[in-house]
Formats: structure tokens, sequence, C-alpha cells
């Protein structure tokens, strides 16, 4: 009974404890309950409010998505209680809690923590932030985690009060950074740097405690009218008189906290300066005593009109001594002297503050008695600094005035009316310029300026600034190394000049060789040819050479590097070698994604509609070969990154599958139309070829190279004649997944009349065999995404133990690229297997084989169906013509107009005589005739290919007629 009777008395009294105590907000975006350290889980009622649960993680997605399902981006914003979330269309909910709608499991390994909002993307505060509303001393614990290096994460309440945290970027950890809260109000809370990811939020409201005491002022004599001030680690603090020796004060339970004294300057506090609060502390007593000291005073010479710029002294005791009194020097400006009281026989190191152009020659001090002494400051020895300039004339020499700002000492530029007499003191300085006209001259990116105790030359290179007038149109512009343009990314400059109307075309003509560039097409109507006679797409030696005939456009950025070379995503030859000079880096990697059109790294990126590449290969060498550029490079270990790479040229050890990553050769962005590859090869290993959403894009014949995902995105594709050649290395896990759809709307790729193959061994690869059996591909979006294999002929592997074997196993489709990504649009049809084999059978049951070419919603399968769009685009005839017909697609396009109406033709804009040559759709020649003016005729109902050659080129024009 007695027993019973004293389980019930703790009963009431645990009961009685948590209802005084305070309990904890948890945001915890896996919804479940378990802390990662603390036994107790947070669905303990007494301890912990759990503010999300499943149901109010469901709750924030559409009613049309099932709940449970995955591949939904974060809607947003949301709130929860007093959080609420603003962030970006593509952020994400990443978490293992398969009852909740999330986009993927992709947690990390991070033990304890099953979920976590994932911004795919950097912040600013403006674009993705947790706003957390608090009450003054809340204490908030943020986990979170970025992906790339440094990561920091910013709290801030306005002006009022702003913390900084250093964030890990560590896939297998996270970062729990904690803060106080000054005073109540909303705290915005993000990630400066990195794409942040954030699994927990936790508020624990202040619990205050009363805590008296009394303080021993026997070694304090004379001490009176002071006060105790209590700081926590979060830096606020409680200040509380001391009246008759004793102390009352209220203090939030849950931290640590310094005594310290308030208005007693020669006193400290003796025993008890540090006390640790929590829900049973009452009291705590402390001692104070009296410190010795003896008073040192002078005059501060040596500053002149300086000395306005004093804030300051600092007086530090030699650490050995272990000093806990803190001298106060005053320091009266107006009439330049200083006095402090310092405890005798002990060193103090006395530094100006706001005065870092001098220095203190006698900087230490020991007292013995009450002294006078001067504090004498002196000029920092300065070294002269001797300034060449290139591209300047004399009298732009004389206008020339430069600003060194000290990048290690905030607050310390000079600023000099000439390039002569300039001397520095030590440091390190940035330089900029005025006095020049910018649009006659500009300033080429330079280095810092180091001064090290020695004088020192700097060479500043002025050039001519790009120039922004308008250019005439031209049609065709040639690219080589004879050629006006020597590069591509030069031509691709012009374009953007060139008075030019929406319809009009350039042609960039290219002579064969690699271009190691990054290229940006942000102009309508460009395309890039192949300038050969008989042009290749040709890779030799392993994949490191090219073709005489071919033409390569390539670079090697690629997902865990930062490189040194690297200005808003793509690579700059002036950022690369004043980053070498400066020994740093200045641009983080974006990497995998869109952010910063960054495209997964890629060589190239099209922003704008009807953009035509002929006879091109478009590479990123990245998990190719070391390439001339990259072994040029100085590159250095980022998020995500696989190792130390090899730096030699030439070196084909990246194909190796511990290097394999994401790194674009192509990427097109979303809503860009009207996409033409013409014989072309793309080439990579992982997420080679990118089209976004809404994009069309038509892939005439060529060669698709890639190993994991490696055609990927929500574009509208069709891939007609292409071949698939899988590029993959010889360790066996390395498994081929060609295709990675992400359409919600619209249609997706149609591989019509493809060939599923190999890369080339000891050609086109390092392998030594070629590629081991793999897959179709897996879904990107789940229930949507949209790939139709239509009549593909599938190779046989030659790779060891796989001989003879189809090139696609058995499964045909995986649904491992997000948790259980399955859609029903993943069609085949009419397969061809050249190793006889009939897997039809043991096809994954969610993707659909199908008996006619038929697809959902009664659409056959036809080109037409997947370019039409709403304008009936359909370039395939024409392309296909052009290659019966022997049209060259380095022949300049006529200007002659061809248009079909009712049962007429006409020929028009026909400046000189031209031959107009009719074929039937089969390829028959029906009419042929010579005009040098316009004509207009009657024809028979049909459709037909008209090729019309004039002076100023040809072209081939489908028409219809009834």
């Amino acid at each position: 009974m007695k027993t019973k009777l004293r389980l019930l008395l703790i009963a009431i009294l645990l009961s009685v404890s948590f209802t005084h105590a305070q309990k904890t907000d948890v945001w915890d975006f896996g919804a479940l309950g378990q802390p990662v350290v603390e036994t107790t889980p947070f669905d303990n009622a007494n301890l912990y409010t759990k503010q999300l649960s499943v149901g109010i993680i469901n709750g924030w997605y559409s009613s049309s998505i099932t709940v449970g399902s995955s591949g939904s981006v974060l809607p947003t914003p949301f709130t929860v209680g007093d959080l609420t979330w603003v962030g970006n269309t593509s952020d994400r909910l990443r978490t293992s809690n398969t009852d909740l709608t999330r986009y993927d499991s992709t947690v990390g390994t991070s033990a304890g923590y099953t979920g976590r909002v994932y911004c795919n993307g950097t912040t600013t505060g403006t674009n993705r932030y947790f706003d957390l509303k608090l009450k003054e001393d809340d204490e908030v614990t943020v986990v979170c985690r970025v992906d790339t290096e440094p990561g920091e994460l910013s709290v801030s309440n306005g002006v009022l009060q702003v913390e900084k945290f250093a964030v890990t970027a560590s896939s297998s950890s996270v970062t729990e950074a904690k803060f106080v809260a000054k005073q109540g109000g909303t705290f915005k809370i993000y990630c400066t740097q990195g794409k942040g990811s954030f699994y927990r939020i936790l508020r624990k409201p202040a619990t205050y405690i009363n805590i008296a005491g009394t303080i021993d002022e026997t070694l304090a004599a004379g001490i009176s009218g002071y006060s105790l001030m209590f700081t926590n680690l979060a830096g606020k603090s409680w200040t509380v008189p001391v009246a008759s020796g004793s102390y009352s004060v209220n203090l939030p339970s849950g931290f640590d906290y310094k005594i310290t004294l308030a208005n007693a300057n020669d006193y400290v506090v003796n025993s008890g300066a540090t006390l640790s609060v929590t829900n049973t502390t009452t009291s705590h007593n402390l001692s104070v005593k009296a410190v010795d000291t003896y008073t040192v005073s002078g005059a501060i010479t040596g500053l002149g009109s300086d000395i306005s710029k004093l804030t300051g002294l600092t007086y530090v005791a030699d650490p050995a001594a272990n000093k806990i009194y803190a001298p106060k020097p005053v320091v009266n400006i107006g009439n330049s002297t200083y006095s402090v009281k310092l405890e005798p026989n002990t060193q103090y190191t006395i530094s100006g503050q706001g005065v870092n152009d001098y220095e203190l020659w006698a900087n230490t001090v020991t007292l013995t008695g009450a002294t006078n002494a001067d504090l004498a400051f002196t000029p920092k020895q300065t070294y002269p600094v001797t300034i060449n300039t290139t591209g300047l004339d004399a009298a732009q020499i004389s206008n020339l005035k430069l600003t060194f700002t000290n990048l290690n000492e905030s607050g310390y530029v000079y600023n000099f009316n000439s390039v002569s007499g300039i001397a520095l003191r030590n440091g390190t300085y940035s330089i900029s310029y005025t006095g020049l006209d910018n649009s006659v001259v500009v300033m080429t990116l330079t280095s810092n300026l180091k001064v090290n105790n020695a004088a020192v030359s700097k060479t500043l290179d002025f050039v001519a600034p790009p120039s922004t007038s308008s250019l005439p149109y031209t049609s065709v512009i040639a690219v080589g190394t004879d050629k006006s343009y020597k590069t591509i990314n030069a031509a691709l400059t012009d374009v953007a000049r060139m008075t030019r109307t929406a319809t009009d075309r350039v042609t960039i003509m290219i002579d064969p060789g690699n271009y190691e560039e990054m290229l940006v097409i942000n102009q309508a109507n460009v395309t890039l040819k192949n300038a050969a006679s008989t042009p290749t797409i040709e890779l030799l030696n392993k994949g490191v050479d090219i073709g005489g005939s071919s033409v390569r456009i390539t670079s090697y950025y690629g997902n865990g590097y930062n490189y040194y070379s690297m200005k808003n995503q793509k690579w700059d030859a002036d950022v690369l070698r004043v980053n070498k000079e400066n020994g740093y880096l200045t641009s983080t990697n974006a990497g995998s994604g869109t952010t910063n059109g960054s495209y997964w790294n890629a060589t190239v990126v099209v922003t704008a509609n009807g953009f035509e590449a002929n006879d091109i290969i478009f590479e990123n060498s990245y998990n190719q070969y070391i390439s001339l550029k990259e072994s040029q490079d100085i590159v250095e270990l980022g998020f995500e990154n696989k190792g130390v790479r090899p730096t030699t040229y030439r070196s084909t050890a990246v194909q190796n599958k511990s290097f394999v990553e994401r790194a674009a050769a192509l990427a097109i962005a979303n809503n860009i139309d009207k996409v033409v590859l013409n014989k072309c090869r793309v080439v990579g290993r992982q997420d080679s070829f990118f089209g976004g959403t809404g994009s069309r894009v038509v892939v005439y014949k060529g060669v698709m190279m890639g190993g994991t995902d490696y055609i990927f995105g929500g574009m509208n594709a069709v891939f007609y004649k292409t071949d698939l050649a899988m590029n993959t290395s010889d360790v066996s896990s390395d498994v081929c997944y060609i295709t990675a759809a992400q359409q919600s709307t619209g249609r997706g790729y149609l591989m019509y009349e493809c060939k599923v193959t190999s890369a080339v061994p000891g050609t086109e690869t390092a392998s030594a065999s070629g590629s081991k059996p793999g897959y179709f591909g897996r879904p990107w979006a789940p229930n949507t995404s949209e790939v139709v294999f239509y009549n593909t002929t599938i190779e046989t592997s030659a790779f060891p133990g796989s001989e003879g074997k189809s090139l696609i196993l058995p499964l045909g489709w995986l649904n491992t690229l997000n948790t259980k990504t399955e859609s029903p649009y993943m069609y085949e049809y009419g397969t061809i297997e050249n190793s006889g084999e009939n897997n039809t059978a043991s096809r994954a049951a969610w993707a659909t084989k199908l008996a006619t070419p038929v697809l959902a919603g009664s659409v056959a399968i036809t080109t037409f169906n997947f370019t039409k769009g709403s304008d009936n685009w359909d370039p395939l005839p024409q392309l296909i013509s052009n290659e019966n017909l022997g049209v060259k697609d380095n022949t300049p396009t006529s200007a002659v107009n061809v248009v079909g109406y009712k049962n007429r033709i006409a020929v028009s804009n026909v400046k000189s005589e031209t031959s107009v040559a009719i074929y039937s759709i089969t390829g028959a020649k029906v009419r042929s005739f010579k005009t040098s003016q316009d004509s207009d005729f009657e024809f028979q109902n049909g459709v037909w290919i008209v090729v019309v050659k004039a002076v100023d080129g040809q072209k081939s024009v489908k028409v219809i007629t009834h």
C-alpha cells in the first residue's frame, strides 16, 4: 500500500512538473517522433508539441495527388503554427517516410533523420526561407546541411539580431545551429550559400527561474552601487543591482551564464563567476574582490589628424597570468590623451583600433606603480608600387586614378590621382580605377596586388570594350583558324549584334577541329554546321581524338568539383589567370540542376528557339578524358566529389566507374521550340542530353552516347533512326539507363526505328569490351513520363559473361530513379532483337507492351504526332528529302520562297536564274524547270518536295496542294 502511494505521489509530482515546464515545439519534416540523441520520443505530449504530422504534410498537396505517392514538388508557401515556408516551385520534400506525399526518399545517411525540405537552388533570403515567430529568450535549434562547401545558415530579425552559422556539406552528417531570440519578433531562417536542406526545427520557450544569492564583499573594501551582469552564450545579458550584499534575478533555464560586474571597474568576481541554470536551480552565492591597480596615463602622439579615427585602445594581459580583470582605457580624442588602470607586475600588450596604418613600437607595458607614459604611434612602413599600363595613351595615363582596397582589413581604402608616387603598406589589395571613358577603354580583369616588405610592380592592361553597335545581317559566317572568327563564341557574340527579322537564320560554318568552348545559344534561328565537304562525327583513340572531317564542341565541368576557371558557371580565361595568381577560387560550381544556368554543367546550353546543328559532336569530356584546358585548370574537390581527378592531358582514367557523375554535353531549356540535331553525336556518361519541359526537339540519325539516365528531362522529342550507344566502363556494375523522362503533360520521347548499340571499344571508349546489357530507362516523373521505343533494333553484347545477349535486359525498365517512379507510358512496340531473344513476357509489369502501334488515347505512333504541337511542325520530311536528294548541309540557304495554296505552287523572290525541281514524297522527280522571275502555276493534288537552286544557295520545301 505504501509503495502504491509513493508511486502515485511521484506521478502527481511529475505531472505538476510537466505542467509548469514549457513544452518544446518540433517541426520534423519526416513527421516521425524520435530525436537523434534523446531517449524521450517527440510524441511525449508532456515535453513536446509535434507541429507536423502525416496528415498535415499530405494536406499541403493537391487533392489530385495520391497520398503517399512520390515525384511531387513541395507546394509553396505553407504555414504550420508559427512557422511559414516560402520557397520555389522546384523545391522538394525528401523523406523515407512512405506514408507521406514526397518527391523522393533521398534523405542522406544522417542517422535519425527521415525527412528534409530541400532547396533546389541557392537562396538569397527572398526566394527560399522560413519565417518563425519567437518570443524573447526562445531557444531555437535548426538541423540542416547544404550541398556544397562553404555552407552558411543565416538567422535574422531585421537588423536587431543577426546570427551566422557554418553548415556542413557532408551527406552523412548535419549541423545543429542553436540561437536564442534576444527579443520577440519574426525571424528569417535560410542558407546563404549552397542548396539548403532543413531536417528539423525546434523551438523551446524560455522557462524563467528565480535565483537569489549573497555576495561576499570581504575582499572588496569600498565597493558600492554596483550590479551583477549575467551573460549567456547567445550574448544576451541581464543586469541586476546588488543591495546589502544580495541579489535576485529571473533567468531562462537551460543556459550557462558568465557573471561579471557593472559599475565596479576596480573589482572582479572572485568565485562563482559561472552559473548553469536548470529548473531546479534556486540560489547561487559568489564573492568579489578589489583588484590592486595602478594608473598609467599620458599623451597619444604620432597620429596627427588621424587621431579622430582612433576608436579605442585595448590592453590584453599575458594569457599565462590568468587575469580576470579587464582594463577599460579612457581616451580623450580632443586632448590626445589617455588613462587606464592596470594590475601590477602583469605584462599588457597595447593596440589601437581604427588606425591600422600606424603601429606602436613600444606596445607592451608592465606597471609596478602609477606612472606617465606616452603612446607614440608611428606610420607603418610603406613600399613603392610601380604601375605599368598597356593600351593607354599619354593623356589617358595622366587621367588615370587608382583605388587600392585592403582585402583583409575592412575600411582601409587608398586613392591615388596619379600612377606615380604610389606607396602602400603590407597587405593584399584589389585594384579599381576611375578617370577614363569606359566606352573607349576598360581594364581587363587583374589579380590582387600583394605588398610584402618590398617594392612591387604591377601591370594593368586596358583594351577597347566589346562593341555593342549593330551589325548588318549576314546569313552565313565562318569559324576556323584562318577564318574571320577563331572561336564559336566570337561568332555567336556578333550574331547577337546582327539586325535581322524574326525568321532570318544565321548559319555558322565551322571548320573541322576540336573547339574546347562552353556555348550559350541565346539567339533564335542559329545553325551550327560542320564545314567539311564530307563531314563526319568520328571519335578515335579511346574517345580522346576525332576524325579529320569532324567538329567537336567540348568542355569538362562536372558535378562535385570547383574550378579556378569558372565565372557564372562558364569557363573564362581571365578568371583562370587571375585566380591562379591570387591562389583561390572566386566561384562555386552549382553542379547538377539548372541553377545559375549550369544545366548539369552543360557544354552547350540552348535558350532560344529554332536552333539547328548539322554533323556536330557535342561532348562533355568530364567522364571521357582529361582535356587540354582541364589539365591547365586548378580543380578543387566540391560536394559529392568522386575523389582527386587525374591531371595528365589525354588520360582516360576518368572513364572508370568510380569517377562517373553528372556532366551534360547538351542542354535545352524549358519551352525552347523547334530544335533540330541533324546527324550529330552527343557524348557523355551520366545525364548527357537534357531537354526541358515544353521544348520540341528532333534528332535525325546521328549517335547519342551515354551511360546513366543520359537522355533526360521533360522535352517532347523524336529520335529518328538514331544510334543509342551505351557508353559504360568495364566494371560489371556500370549499367546503362538510356532514358530518364520527366514529362507531366504533352508527349514524351519517340525513339523511332532507332538502334541500341554500344560505344566501340578502343575507338570511342577506353573500355576493353563493348557495353554490358542495360535498360531502356527509368521514368523520372511517376505516372506521366512517356518514352516510346518503336521498331527498335537491339544489338547484342560482347561483354564477358553476356556475349550474344541482348543489350537490353529482359526487365527492360527500372523504377529506381526516385522512389518507385513508375509510369504506364513506358512503351515498346515492334522490337527487333538481334540476339533472337523474346523478352516481352519478362518486361516490367508497370510498363506497356503494345500489340499495335497505337498509344493511349488512340494516338498512332507517328513522328508527326510527337512534333506537331499546335502549329503542325514537321521537319522530318525535309530532313529525309535533303539526304535523299543530295542537298548538302553546308550549302547556303536561298532566299527564294516556295509556298503551296489550294491547287497551286508559287515561287517568289527570284533574283537570278533559278532551277526548280518537284519531287513526290517518295523521291520521284515529277517536274523541273528554270526561271529568272517569279512563277505561279497549277499543280496536281498531293504532298511535294520542291527543291530550288539559285545563285545565293538552295533549299528544299514541303508543300501541299489540294
